[in-house]
């Protein structure tokens, strides 16, 4: 496996169940009565739309029935139905699969959603919470922001069922549909120890001496955020919620079923936790993927591989490469996909300070030492010795477009050079060489989105 443990065969039933069949219809619901489902669709249901149990993808008749053959209980844990383009995402779009049970019957019922049709469109792109941000999250408004994705590390211990309930409140609060994908620490003690299963969560109860839970009592990421991987079409996209700790194989055959009844030419989106690896690119790159957005770094990166935009957002619980804590927004205009960045700050810090206006008049700029390491030299002893005496002031201010993360301008034969980060796709990421007095742009050097400079030479890396 390319992605970590094979948790469907762990997590499965220790005996073997015999498969089962799965039948039912999907509904749409009467926009006029809303408990009730639209009378005239009951007759003939939705036809066309996806339904799978993470194994197979079958779609509905022409009167919205569906049959699904040889599902194994534990094996297959849920069935969903994929939204399609026109309906409201997120809510009760899946079922759980009964541990112990015969053949059995389920409907689905989709709300249209005139919003839901429009290809010019924005989402929020959230990561890396670790039960943190759910404020934020509960302040986006359906008028600016139809729904969020949320790729994984929910919480910071699979291990502590508190966590994952306290979480799942804070995302009732919300105002838009938010859907989610697991991360590490959604599966593992931790996020790097033990696989927790529910004879972990068991053992570890009995070793604290503490009652054990109720049979149904939700204990598990899928118990409170549902299917680990499924898919919902959006604006006339597809996006795809893919499980980075869980067998790889096996979500690799339902994605390319899945992707099967796909228009052709139909852009498609992929959400994950973990970078994508080269092995996984290389899969992606025959389909028409516009993005991949995924988390668990927590840095800041956009960058663009081939026909891919690739989007590593950083996060609502804390920062490795001193980047803002960021709620991501996408959003198609047209051809054209736009980033930005919506940013609550560093922990309680709500906002940053807005910088000083620059002095009126210009101040001495002191350039007859080079500044050529971060912190001045190769000991990094942050000294220089040109004299120089406060009060300091603001000389100026350029916008590069971009960020310098926790790089460091170096002065060297009286220019400035600092690299550039790219985080929002417009193109600025390079070196830019300023005029030190005025901060007046000399040059740019474009480069990938995180270039380095070397000491001496200002060469890019």
């Amino acid at each position: 496996s390319d992605w970590g443990s094979p948790i469907f065969d762990t997590l499965g039933l220790d005996d073997p169940q015999a498969p089962v069949t799965v039948t039912g219809h999907v509904y749409v619901q009467d926009a006029g009565n809303p408990g009730e489902r639209n009378e005239k669709s009951a007759a003939k249901g939705l036809a066309g739309v996806c339904v799978s149990d993470g194994a197979q993808v079958v779609a509905t008749d022409a009167d919205g029935a569906f049959r699904m053959r040889n599902v194994t209980p534990g094996l297959q844990r849920f069935v969903f139905a994929s939204t399609p383009t026109g309906y409201r995402v997120g809510g009760a779009f899946y079922r759980k699969i009964p541990l112990k049970t015969g053949d059995f019957s389920i409907d689905f019922t989709l709300t249209p959603d005139p919003a839901a049709s429009r290809a010019n469109h924005r989402f929020a792109h959230i990561t890396d919470t670790h039960g943190c941000g759910g404020d934020m999250i509960a302040a986006l408004q359906p008028d600016d922001i139809p729904f969020a994705i949320i790729t994984g590390d929910l919480c910071n211990d699979a291990s502590d069922t508190a966590l994952f309930a306290a979480f799942k409140a804070q995302l009732d609060r919300a105002q838009i549909p938010v859907l989610t994908v697991p991360g590490n620490h959604d599966i593992y003690a931790a996020g790097g120890g033990a696989l927790v299963t529910r004879a972990f969560l068991a053992q570890k109860r009995e070793s604290a001496k503490k009652p054990a839970a109720e049979p149904e009592a939700p204990e598990l990421y899928e118990d409170f955020f549902g299917p680990s991987y499924y898919s919902f079409n959006y604006g006339g996209r597809h996006y795809v919620m893919l499980n980075s700790m869980a067998e790889w194989t096996r979500q690799r055959d339902w994605l390319a079923q899945d992707l099967a009844h796909c228009a052709p030419g139909t852009e498609i989106l992929i959400f994950q936790h973990y970078p994508p690896t080269p092995a996984e690119m290389e899969y992606f790159s025959q389909f028409t993927v516009r993005a991949i957005f995924f988390g668990h770094t927590h840095a800041d990166l956009v960058a663009q591989r081939g026909k891919m935009l690739c989007v590593n957002s950083v996060g609502l619980a804390h920062s490795r490469d001193l980047s803002p804590l960021t709620v991501r927004v996408a959003s198609f205009e047209g051809a054209e996909l736009h980033l930005a960045n919506r940013t609550p700050g560093y922990g309680d810090q709500a906002t940053l300070p807005p910088l000083p206006r620059p002095a009126e008049t210009a101040p001495a700029i002191r350039t007859a030492q080079d500044w050529r390491h971060f912190k001045a030299d190769s000991a990094r002893s942050g000294c220089g010795t040109d004299a120089a005496k406060p009060p300091f002031v603001l000389a100026w201010t350029t916008d590069l477009g971009g960020a310098t993360y926790i790089g460091s301008p170096v002065l060297s034969g009286g220019v400035l050079y600092t690299g550039v980060g790219d985080r929002q796709n417009r193109g600025s990421s390079g070196v830019y060489a300023l005029e030190p007095a005025t901060g007046n742009i000399l040059r740019r050097t474009q480069t990938g989105p995180f270039p380095a400079l070397a000491a001496d030479t200002a060469t890019i890396l």
